[in-house]
């Protein structure tokens, strides 16, 4: 009787064990334990880990990664809560009867002893909705406030670079497959976000790297996903005092 039970139990590991593997080699994320470490301008030294919120049960199906802050500064501890709280709805942590579905991972794209640029990308909703999700969050390491374009730039001087990007074919879509008229007429339209302070205001709609700027920009016509704008720069100025 007890080698019959050994037997069902060690066959049952066999099955967890194998459905696990399964899901990681055709889930679109893998789990990854990358570490960067950075020394900031007030001479921290931080060190950034993977985070992960994993939930399997009946209704939710949870799996998204998020950057951990490893450091006891006030400043990465509040970069650790403002990435929290606009990655995680408090309600996917208990079951509140409706089903939480996330399949989220992210890149940090760009970080120096000024700034760290993240750009999260995957899906997410609740009951029969599945959401493209897809932004960037942008930190000032040195205070943890969040960033936004007029950080960096003044509306004339984005309205600027955009004008001479265009100039010279140094703005273009990734990854839609548009042909050329129609992405003449998705630009032309998404030059008029700069007809106000209101795209240059926001947090969430760009990342960069060290000589480009990503923007994240309205859905073409029927997509669903979010349209990434990549305009390359010489490099990046320096954060605006306030």
């Amino acid at each position: 009787m007890k080698e019959s039970r050994k037997l069902i139990y060690k066959f049952l590991l066999g099955v967890v064990a194998a459905i696990i593997i399964m899901y990681l080699c055709y889930s679109n994320i893998k789990p990854r334990e990358a570490i960067y470490e950075i020394i900031d301008k007030n001479g921290h030294t931080i060190e950034i880990n993977c985070a992960k919120l994993v939930k399997y049960t009946n209704e939710d199906s949870l799996y998204i990664e998020y950057p951990y802050l490893n450091a006891k500064d006030k400043n990465s501890c509040s970069i650790n809560e403002q990435i929290y709280n606009a990655i995680i709805d408090k309600d996917m942590l208990w079951d509140d009867g409706y089903a939480d579905r996330a399949e989220i991972e992210y890149d940090i794209s760009y970080i120096d002893d000024r700034i760290i640029s993240i750009h999260f990308m995957g899906n997410k909703g609740k009951g029969m909705g599945n959401n493209n999700f897809d932004r960037g969050m942008n930190f000032n390491l040195s205070n943890g406030e969040i960033l936004c374009l007029d950080s960096f730039y003044s509306l004339r001087e984005m309205q600027e670079l955009l004008g001479n990007a265009i100039e010279e074919d140094k703005l273009s879509i990734k990854g839609i497959p548009l042909n050329e008229s129609e992405i003449e007429e998705y630009i032309n339209n998404f030059l008029k976000e700069f007809d106000s302070n209101n795209y240059i205001s926001k947090t969430d709609n760009f990342y960069v790297k060290e000589d480009r700027i990503f923007f994240l920009a309205k859905p073409y016509q029927s997509m669903n996903q979010r349209i990434c704008l990549e305009l390359e720069v010489d490099e990046l100025p320096d954060i605006k005092s306030k």
